[in-house]
């Protein structure tokens, strides 16, 4: 498989080549996909686990199918092409942008994506969705700015059994858990400007930990309410996340305050 890498800068980059890897350097890079550019053949994949990267579909794009996974998705362009998304769940969508003329669209994160455009869900685990009803992507204007001070949205939800999936794409996030609620929450799209605030527990009521590129949180607080949070493609899959020091968190997600106790 042939290997185009890019640089560390912010770059548009166009998938074509059949058979191709791409592979994103540690700036925002946008992938525009488009069935004009993208050629049938081998799939097309495209890697980029550095900065805050965006997958552009175009307007008047028609995805004939898809496979959705846990943290990857295939789909298979009207002309045959396919584009293989590794990491998918680090990645946000801007629905009908064009960077090539100067359009905007609606940016989502992968969860949103998946069930607005795709009308399906993200599985969990090693399972998948397929979607075998031909989708069509028609442009969303994009929304306000994100609010710098960061938008509160509450993970006390979900349960061990059946954990929710929560979207922080597109803007800046206050994930607020009040740690005398139960919570099972998989967080998409974690990144710069986001942070996790806890309130009713302190510094040792919180393990850290992660399974490759996924941070787990947990805390099992008295009377036995259990929450468990966690943050998928957020950090280097060789790091060593362990203890109760959200400090450690922080260092290794690069994001200052990434998890504090109010």
């Amino acid at each position: 498989m042939t290997t185009v890498a890019f640089t560390n800068s912010a770059d548009n980059i166009n998938p074509s080549v059949p058979g191709a890897k791409y592979m994103g350097g540690e700036g925002d890079d946008v992938y525009l996909i488009s069935s004009f550019i993208a050629q049938p053949g081998d799939p097309i994949r495209i890697i980029d686990t550095e900065g805050n990267n965006r997958l552009q579909l175009v307007d008047g794009l028609t995805i004939s199918s898809a496979r959705v996974m846990a943290n990857a998705m295939s789909l298979i362009l009207s002309n045959n092409a396919e584009i293989q998304l590794i990491g998918a769940a680090s990645f946000s969508f801007e629905i009908g942008g064009n960077s090539s003329i100067g359009v905007e669209g609606k940016i989502k994160g992968y969860a949103d994506f998946v069930s607005e455009n795709l009308g399906t869900s993200v599985p969990q685990g090693s399972g998948s969705s397929q979607v075998n009803t031909p989708v069509v992507i028609h442009r969303e204007p994009p929304g306000p700015d994100p609010d710098p001070q960061g938008t509160e949205k509450s993970v006390d939800v979900g349960t061990l059994a059946n954990p929710q999936q929560i979207d922080a794409s597109g803007g800046n996030y206050v994930l607020t858990d009040n740690a005398q609620v139960a919570t099972c929450v998989v967080v998409n799209g974690f990144s710069n400007g986001d942070r996790i605030e806890v309130s009713n527990a302190s510094q040792g009521d919180y393990q850290f930990s992660n399974d490759g590129s996924d941070v787990i949180i947990t805390s099992n607080m008295a009377g036995g309410t259990i929450n468990q949070i966690t943050l998928v493609g957020v950090t280097d899959p060789n790091s060593v996340i362990s203890g109760t020091d959200p400090n450690q968190l922080n260092t290794s997600l690069g994001i200052n305050n990434a998890f504090t106790f109010v």
